[in-house]
């Protein structure tokens, strides 16, 4: 072996050490995401979607306005990202309800947590269903596609709900809509403080003759 390949050699073996090269964002900037999106949602609970205001969503963060932007581009960019981060949590609540073995016990649990949602994310229900925001971003596909995701396993426990003659020969389309959208126009029309969200859920079960 000549000097000038021992030289390459050597070369690539120094080329192996050292640390590995970043594959991924930083645990520390995962977690000042997930907590600018859990904050979004709080701030949610409280007011409309025109009165959530960055600066105040950084400040309770911990960060600087400005420094928000390296996560989101824009509020758009926020919203959406929180639209996929709270339907994540459904999917896997949905999930869980649904393994439950006892075909009424499992259908009213179904429905009772689609009543307390209502009430405790009625501002960030009305911005996805009514208001959602225009975006020219991929998040946007994802969002719809877990929507899709969790319309589909929303429409399977009713369709079980039916064959097991908990609920009537009705369309499971029709059923879902009529099931899940009146909790969100009592608590929308009628405000959410006025009305104890378990109540709701005893009378819609009463309609449905599940009580």
């Amino acid at each position: 072996m000549n000097d000038n390949s021992q030289a390459i050699s050597t070369n690539k073996k120094r080329a192996k050490r050292g640390r590995p090269k970043n594959i991924g964002p930083s645990a520390k900037f995962l977690g000042v995401k997930s907590k600018l999106i859990e904050t979004t949602i709080e701030q949610l609970r409280n007011h409309v979607y025109e009165d959530v205001y960055l600066q105040d969503i950084a400040k309770l963060t911990g960060i600087q306005k400005t420094a928000l932007y390296y996560y989101f581009p824009s509020k758009n960019h926020l919203i959406y990202h929180v639209f996929s981060y709270w339907l994540d949590k459904q999917i896997k609540n949905l999930q869980q309800l649904s393994a439950i073995k006892d075909p009424k016990d499992r259908i009213t649990k179904i429905i009772r947590d689609r009543t307390h949602t209502a009430a405790n994310d009625l501002n960030l229900l009305n911005l996805y269903i009514f208001n959602r925001p225009e975006l020219d971003d991929p998040i946007t596909e994802e969002v719809k596609d877990k929507n899709r995701q969790f319309t589909h396993m929303l429409r399977t426990a009713v369709e079980t709900a039916i064959k097991e003659k908990l609920l009537p020969d009705v369309n499971p389309n029709v059923a879902v809509e009529t099931m899940m959208m009146p909790q969100i126009s009592v608590f929308k029309w009628y405000g959410a403080t006025k009305h104890d969200p378990e109540k709701v859920t005893n009378d819609l079960l009463k309609l449905l003759h599940l009580s």
